[in-house]
């Protein structure tokens, strides 16, 4: 769900010896999607991933090697990682390790990197057999969020099922005499046992941050007062936010640039996509206006404007998490978008406060801190991994305690008064919807939201409370809101039609394709030919996974009205 790069695309580029130089001279370099769905140009990469061809027949021979058995001949073709923010392990075993070997069968590449492959022919016969059956070889990859890894660890690492071999495919190699051996033309993609994963690895190239995005809420509530400036009175010198995709203003896009949320459609309403998972603008920015001060710049935007001595920054980035990326990696739990997490996000913010002007803890003082949303992600990676209810139950509680430390740390860095959101009813949007669809009928509420998700929810959110409630006694010099994203959420679902929403299209992504709910997995917002509806406004959800600029101010109106009385600024 979660940017339009090939993440873990891999190249073959035959290297050929001396003595194959001649076998296929108009050959073209067929392409590994994913780390290992091979395909013939975009075109092939669309297909493999919009119509989930088991194979693909390219169109020439790919010749991979001439073996000649006294010349020891041996080829090398490369595989790259395009990811931009984590390192992959790579795995090759053969089907004939008695014929054929590898130089070296496990390797690990970093981001944006490439490493060599070579394989000989073993045997020692003037009059190599042919292969039979057919001889195959077998190419695993796995992320690898640390980056490094013994050759030991490796094997161990691929010796184990679980989710994290990402893929597998086969590469078909035949012996046909002692002249000639060639790759097949047919490489095909096999199902690992988590086949809803590998659906989204092969597809995370027209995602990005959306598989990783999903952290929405609902709210219940009526109607908005319109006192839009009110936090104004509130005398704000800044706001600085922590967060997911509900609040990035740009920074997943300076992580990496070939983000869906760095291309049009996204941020159509503002005539230039900014980084924000949405049309337009974000709950954040509304907030900022109603604070009147200037929208908050992504900390890492090079050429960010802050003004005053220290002035707003966002430093939440579109799929971090609330665990670090290693913590949820030990569950079996991978987050596909950015390596940043909640703990990064600190750092960022205790750099920066330590590098502005001495009027800084004064101004610290006078500021707005949102410690979220943050969690979702957490939350929709394990779904993501089939975690079981009790797996995911037991999550929430180092979740909440990962939110009540970040609040910690913010206090200790001088803030007076934060604001900590609750979750989204995801029970409601299209991107649960369509990949959760129970047959039960009592498992839909009167909205037609799937209960247990929005039910898990809110068992986030009571726990985060009770946290909230500890935390003022624990510090009660400073002003800690819990800011009710559930209940803001509901509120415009409920409104729904006197706010101005087709009533028939609460549950359709604005921009996506698919049956019933406007969203597939397969193909998301961002991707080609994937149309935008002509009327963003009446529409709640912007892509399945995000709201629309009406929607998120709405959302952000309600929110005002009712944090502000709680946040005891001077009327």
């Amino acid at each position: 769900m979660y940017g339009i790069a090939k993440h873990f695309n891999a190249w073959l580029h035959p290297q050929l010896p001396k003595c194959c130089a001649n076998l296929c001279n108009e050959q073209k370099e067929p392409k590994m999607e994913t780390g290992i769905v091979a395909s013939q140009g975009d075109e092939a990469v669309k297909k493999i991933i919009f119509m989930k061809l088991e194979s693909l027949e390219l169109d020439c021979l790919a010749s991979l090697t001439s073996f000649f058995s006294e010349e020891n001949c041996s080829t090398t073709f490369r595989i790259t990682n395009l990811m931009h923010t984590m390192s992959v392990a790579i795995s090759l075993s053969i089907t004939s390790p008695s014929v054929f070997s590898f130089t070296q069968p496990f390797s690990t590449i970093p981001p944006l990197s490439s490493s060599s492959c070579t394989i000989v022919l073993s045997v020692s016969s003037d009059q190599p057999s042919l292969s039979t059956p057919d001889d195959a070889i077998s190419v695993k990859s796995s992320m690898l969020p640390t980056g490094k890894a013994h050759r030991d660890e490796l094997r161990l690492l691929f010796s184990r099922p679980g989710p994290h071999v990402f893929r597998e495919a086969t590469i078909p190699v035949y012996l046909v005499g002692p002249q000639k051996g060639y790759q097949k033309t047919t490489i095909t993609c096999k199902r690992t046992r988590n086949e809803s994963l590998e659906l989204i690895m092969a597809t995370s190239s027209v995602v990005c941050a959306s598989v990783l995005s999903f952290l929405f809420h609902f709210l219940l509530v009526p109607v908005f007062s319109h006192d839009v400036n009110v936090l104004q009175k509130c005398g704000f010198k800044a706001i600085y936010q922590l967060g997911d995709s509900i609040s990035d203003t740009g920074n997943l896009i300076r992580e990496n640039p070939l983000s869906p949320y760095a291309w049009f459609p996204y941020g159509m309403n503002l005539s230039k996509p900014t980084g924000r998972c949405s049309n337009g603008l974000l709950m954040i920015d509304f907030i900022a206006r109603s604070a009147k001060l200037p929208y908050l710049d992504a900390y890492l935007n090079p050429e960010r404007n802050f003004y005053g001595g220290c002035g707003g920054v966002n430093f939440a980035v579109a799929g971090s998490t609330a665990l670090p990326v290693e913590a949820l990696l030990l569950k079996n739990i991978m987050n596909m978008v950015t390596k940043e997490s909640l703990s990064t996000q600190l750092e960022w913010m205790f750099t920066y406060f330590n590098t502005c002007s001495k009027d800084c803890a004064k101004e610290i003082k006078s500021s707005l801190f949102m410690v979220g949303e943050i969690g979702g992600n957490d939350y929709n990676y394990a779904f993501l991994f089939h975690k079981t209810t009790e797996e995911m139950k037991a999550l929430v509680p180092e979740v909440i305690k990962a939110i009540e430390d970040a609040v910690v740390k913010v206090i200790g860095y001088g803030a007076r008064r934060v604001v900590v959101p609750g979750n989204f009813p995801i029970g409601c949007f299209p991107v649960y919807l369509s990949q959760f669809q129970p047959n039960d009928t009592a498992a839909y509420d009167e909205f037609k939201c799937i209960r247990g998700l929005n039910s898990f929810a809110s068992y986030h959110n009571e726990l985060l409370k009770q946290t909230v409630e500890g935390l003022k006694k624990q510090y009660p010099e400073v002003i800690i809101v819990y800011g009710d994203y559930y209940k803001a959420f509901m509120s415009i679902y409920q409104n729904a039609q006197s706010l101005g929403f087709d009533t028939k299209s609460i549950q359709k992504a604005c921009c996506g394709t698919g049956a019933g709910h406007n969203f597939s997995l397969g193909r998301t917002c961002g991707a080609l030919g994937v149309p935008v509806c002509p009327n963003p406004d009446q529409y709640i959800s912007w892509d399945g996974i995000h709201l629309t600029q009406k929607a998120y101010q709405h959302m952000a109106e309600w929110l005002i009205n009712d944090i502000f009385p709680k946040l005891q600024c001077s009327a």
